[in-house]
């Protein structure tokens, strides 16, 4: 509400108005020192002299002297400033590294914890509107880019990861956080989502269009290319919050990594290589999940057995004699393995 007057317009002359006020009050504040300085030492030098007497005393002094006094002033005062600046300048950093990762600069658990409480408190929870998510990714066989290539190559990875996050959520979700916990595992705190519309023009549900948000998001981080010329893949859980969640962070968050593995899971079912394809809600049976993305149990477990078999393989490999990585015929000969376990294991419970 407004008293009704007008307010001026911020143009040039009020610019060169404020700057006037500005320097007279600074050039005030430099007579105030200078003043101060000479009255003092003149009473240490006369102390027996009333302050009129001091004071007569100061206007006798030559200009000379009394200009050069200002220009310490005014040296002191300037060097003071930047004394100022440089603390609050350190004290900035100290703040923005305590809540950030210092090799990606995302936020780190403590400020994810920070924002997604305030976030929860902020949100009324209405079913179908403003609703929070927690979700939880991390990259698909990262180990295997520090073996293979180096920490530097495993480094500049996770900078790009952290980039392409945060550009494509500045161009579709800039009030979204990204979060960088540790080594590969990332994670959003997604604030919000309203229900989206399918090409019939029907709502989506929450999930569906959680799905979508996470799909589009893992997408971009799909697009980086590793040293050995493949792209980039990564898996993603997520937990819608609600008013009947009352954990803490932790532990949605543990909830929301879950969901993640379960889509680790499904890496080497045909179809589903790319994380943006197998994206599990924690709320969602993995049952439920598996049939919806029509894959049998036997498929999940065969997929889960060949990802362990792969890693395990992976790193029986010399960086050195294998620089891109676990040759292809190994890998096959690790499905053949896989398939070969899944039938005995049939048989044995077939013959039970």
């Amino acid at each position: 509400m407004t008293d009704g007057r007008k307010r001026p317009d911020f143009n040039r002359t009020t610019i060169i108005e404020r700057a006037e006020v500005e320097n007279t009050a600074f050039n005030a504040m430099v007579e105030h020192r200078l003043q101060r300085a000479l009255m003092k030492l003149l009473r240490l030098k006369y102390p027996n002299s009333t302050t009129n007497e001091i004071t007569v005393f100061i206007e006798s002094i030559d200009h000379n002297i009394k200009d050069s006094i200002r220009k310490q002033i005014i040296q002191d005062e300037g060097e003071f400033l930047r004394h100022v600046a440089n603390l609050q300048e350190e004290n900035a950093r100290m703040k923005r590294d305590s809540n950030t990762h210092s090799l990606t600069n995302l936020a780190n658990r403590k400020q994810a914890t920070t924002t997604f409480e305030i976030a929860r408190k902020q949100s009324d929870f209405l079913a179908g509107k403003n609703n929070l998510v927690l979700v939880r990714f991390d990259l698909d066989g990262f180990k295997r880019i520090n073996d293979n290539f180096g920490h530097h190559a495993g480094d500049e990875t996770l900078k790009n990861v952290a980039d392409n996050l945060r550009l494509a959520l500045a161009r579709l979700r800039p009030t979204d956080l990204p979060i960088h916990f540790s080594g590969d595992e990332f994670g959003l705190i997604l604030t919000d989502i309203n229900p989206g519309k399918n090409s019939d023009g029907s709502d989506k549900t929450i999930t569906e269009t959680v799905e979508m948000v996470i799909s589009r998001l893992i997408s971009e981080i799909e697009k980086i290319e590793l040293p050995n010329g493949k792209k980039l893949t990564a898996s993603a859980g997520f937990k819608i919050i609600s008013k009947k969640n009352t954990g803490d962070f932790d532990l949605l968050d543990k909830q929301a990594d879950t969901a993640a593995a379960i889509a680790k899971g499904c890496k080497f079912v045909p179809g589903l290589e790319q994380g943006s394809t197998r994206i599990a809600n924690y709320d969602e049976p993995k049952e439920n999940f598996l049939k919806r993305k029509n894959i049998s149990p036997e498929q999940f477990n065969d997929s889960k057995t060949l990802g362990d078999f792969t890693r395990t393989v992976d790193n029986q490999f010399p960086v050195e004699e294998y620089p891109d990585g676990v040759p292809e015929e190994v890998l096959e000969l690790t499905r053949q393995l896989v398939v070969a376990i899944s039938q005995a294991k049939i048989r044995s419970s077939q013959s039970v």
